[in-house]
């Protein structure tokens, strides 16, 4: 039996215990540690995992469980880690934290690494970013970020039709963003979200013999929405779209439920669909949760 055959075989055998009347404690601290691929190659997938401690405790009797660590409104620390499992070798971690000020302002900032290694290029990634944020009301904020990220990409062996050996690509990107929960008298709430920014490539490719050079640009727009039914239960869309390209515009819906197994443990189930452009299978993310 490999190691995603087991894990479903454990989860599966989790959802059909009975369970207890949980107790829905507030927390400081959470883990998850999740699995994530597509149905049509459910093997070939990503190990995630990630911890974040937040400075004051979180309440989560009353919202949508996914959402507690957002309504919130607190400073937290936290960090990530996430392993791909088929031929591409990629290993990604990153540390991030946010500070909440008395004014409800806040600040954020994050570091990402991100290796991969394949059977003809070898590439790392370095990113930094940070945020300047206004929680407007107790379920609302807006935002501005800034990014900067460096790749090195180096061939292990002379590309004939090139002569490339490395490649560098500096990207810097910013944008505006808000985030947004409307509760609703009928039941629970309405998550929105949207993001519009620009980035900016500089592209340089390096041979024994020569150096070439590029620069690119885009303007992008990303859109969601989230239908909380209950607050284990949502539903959702999600929408992009980058201007002045020729590419079609990405869309697809998705669905989350969280299964409360004990007054500490909850079982995450995450399924999505793209449909445009069209992508056989669905992508599915299963995890267990820890808040304590």
């Amino acid at each position: 039996m490999n190691k995603t055959t087991l894990t479903l075989a454990v989860l599966l055998g989790l959802t059909s215990t009975n369970i207890y009347a949980v107790q829905d404690t507030a927390y400081q601290h959470e883990a998850e540690v999740n699995y994530a691929a597509s149905s049509e190659s459910f093997s070939d997938g990503v190990w995630n995992g990630q911890y974040r401690y937040y400075f004051t405790p979180v309440s989560q009797d009353s919202v949508p469980y996914a959402l507690s660590g957002f309504l919130a409104q607190t400073s937290h620390l936290g960090g990530y880690y996430s392993k791909l499992n088929s031929d591409f070798d990629i290993t990604t971690y990153a540390i991030e934290g946010e500070y909440l000020f008395a004014e409800k302002w806040y600040i954020g900032a994050r570091y990402q690494n991100a290796d991969s290694d394949y059977a003809i290029t070898k590439s790392e990634t370095d990113a930094y970013g940070v945020t300047l944020g206004y929680y407007f009301n107790a379920t609302s904020s807006v935002f501005f970020n800034y990014g900067k990220s460096e790749n090195k990409t180096k061939l292990h062996y002379l590309d004939s039709m090139g002569d490339v050996l490395k490649s560098e690509v500096d990207t810097t990107s910013y944008g505006v963003g808000v985030k947004s929960y409307l509760p609703l008298s009928s039941g629970q709430g309405i998550l929105l979200s949207g993001l519009y920014s620009h980035s900016s490539d500089d592209f340089k490719g390096i041979s024994a013999s020569d150096e070439y050079r590029s620069s690119d640009s885009s303007d992008n727009l990303s859109v969601a929405v989230d239908w909380y039914i209950t607050r284990s239960w949502s539903v959702g869309a999600t929408y992009a779209t980058t201007f002045d390209s020729d590419w079609d515009d990405p869309y697809g819906i998705n669905t989350a439920y969280t299964l409360r197994l004990t007054d500490g443990i909850s079982a995450k189930f995450n399924l999505s669909k793209q449909l445009e452009p069209d992508v056989d299978g669905v992508f599915a993310a299963i995890g267990i949760n820890g808040r304590f």
